[in-house]
């Protein structure tokens, strides 16, 4: 079986690319490519040749991994992906993670920038995971989560605002399903797979109410990587017992928020080969683009059952 790497890059659809500045300030990442994307990518996004994507793409300096692209779409009509969801609700990306060594300092440099948390900060402990998180809205609607891990534990470099992007969430409709198509059709392992009653307190980041939640309420997690690692991982949550609305059909090019994950993998065309073996339908079969600061690679597209658009790719020697 072929596996691909964890993810190594997120891609942000956003109104201004001014942004960056964000990360640069804040997060205390740089700026390693900045300019026009290939044309190329419009095809594979299914968008019109007459639109033109301008990008940047940032990185934590302590880390060759983990990558943020920023991409401008101008020329198409774009709406805010996942407009009007409640956290709970399924479609798309829910928020991407990083971690800090002090996670209250950060959490008040985050809100001088402009930006305000969903919820308050939360301290949980749960299987091998014991961790402090605070989840704040950012531009363009993103969702950005804030990790201060203390089991286990990572030796995050003094000069080090916030680590690369290490995890991605999805809220899903049905885990079973999700897990299955992760597991049994792109080949990811499953690295925890928990289900919270509401009984022990800490686990709830999302501020939910106690008296609000039916008593069949339970929150379903699970994390999937292909090589069973947290490191370009994907959480799945399901809110069970909640009545949800998906948004799925908002979750794809052009549209602003948490666009993509791109994962590597050595040898696409047999990738996609195994995975359409399987059932799997892609949205963009494999093709060449230039995609700095990488070079050229092959890139392939597909939809998981909830509309999170993930990408592969192989670099072309």
């Amino acid at each position: 079986m072929i596996r691909p790497e964890g993810f190594n890059e997120v891609v942000f659809s956003v109104s201004d690319l001014s942004v960056a500045d964000f990360y640069t300030k804040v997060a205390g990442w740089e700026k390693i490519h900045e300019g026009p994307a290939d044309p190329r990518l419009l095809g594979h996004w299914h968008l019109p040749a007459s639109c033109k994507i301008e990008e940047v793409v940032l990185k934590c300096p302590s880390e060759d991994r983990g990558y943020l692209r920023l991409v401008k779409i101008a020329g198409a009509e774009q709406v805010v992906m996942r407009s009007g969801a409640r956290d709970f609700d399924p479609g798309g990306f829910f928020y991407t993670q990083v971690r800090t060594r002090h996670i209250e300092s950060k959490l008040e440099h985050v809100r001088e920038f402009g930006y305000a948390q969903t919820g308050q900060l939360k301290e949980f402990d749960f299987d091998f995971f014991h961790v402090k998180e605070c989840i704040s809205k950012i531009h363009d609607d993103i969702r950005f989560s804030i990790l201060q891990s203390y089991r286990p534990s990572f030796d995050i470099p003094p000069d080090t605002e916030l680590t690369a992007l290490f995890n991605v969430a999805q809220v899903v409709s049905d885990i079973v399903e999700a897990k299955g198509f992760y597991v049994d059709k792109l080949g990811f392992q499953i690295l925890i797979d928990t289900v919270w009653d509401g009984s022990e307190d800490g686990m709830d980041v999302l501020d939910l109410n106690p008296k609000d939640l039916p008593e069949n309420y339970a929150l379903a997690t699970a994390i999937v990587h292909p090589e069973k690692t947290n490191i370009g991982s994907i959480e799945l949550m399901q809110h069970i017992g909640l009545n949800v609305q998906s948004y799925s059909h908002e979750t794809l090019p052009p549209n602003l928020g948490n666009l993509t994950v791109r994962f590597p993998v050595s040898d696409l065309e047999s990738y996609v080969s195994q995975v359409q073996s399987k059932g799997v339908i892609l949205t963009s079969a494999p093709s060449s683009i230039l995609l700095e600061p990488f070079g050229e690679v092959k890139l392939a597209a597909l939809q998981t059952p909830d509309g999170a658009w993930l990408e592969f790719y192989q670099t072309v020697a």
